[in-house]
């Protein structure tokens, strides 16, 4: 089944620094989906070369599995194990559970990239309706 990611970057000010819209295939698990999209969201942070970073996730047993480095389902060992490798490039990173509700950016870019053919990446020139979003994200 087709679905979209969505990931966002901001600054410490709550401002855009970039976005991704990506269409992938859900794998049928929100757990396994979750996993994908934060491994996703760590390999572009550690392209851009960023050092401190704080990953939202939505999926509260995910990022609660991270959190306590716990490695309990065979379906989501092997991509844990890539995150916990990728956390090993960061001069610091904190995993949050976010309501969606307080995540409203990523949701509407994942709705988007269901409709693309490709995967759109913004970075310092943003689309008004993503600043909307971001902005209202941050109220």
């Amino acid at each position: 089944m087709r679905s979209g990611w969505g990931i966002v970057a901001r600054n410490c000010n709550g401002q855009l620094v970039a976005a991704w819209a990506s269409l992938g295939f859900s794998s049928g698990s929100v757990s396994c989906d979750e996993v994908m999209v934060i491994r996703d969201a760590l390999l572009k942070a550690k392209k851009e070369k960023w050092r401190k970073i704080e990953v939202q996730g939505d999926c509260k047993e995910v990022v609660d599995r991270i959190n306590k480095n716990t490695n309990d389902d065979s379906q989501l060992a092997v991509i844990l194990e890539d995150i916990r490798r990728l956390i090993d490039c960061f001069c610091k990173v904190s995993f949050v559970f976010i309501r969606r509700e307080g995540n409203y950016v990523d949701h509407v870019l994942a709705q988007f990239a269901i409709k693309l053919c490709s995967s759109i990446v913004w970075k310092g020139n943003f689309s008004n309706w993503l600043q909307q979003v971001a902005i209202t994200d941050l109220r």
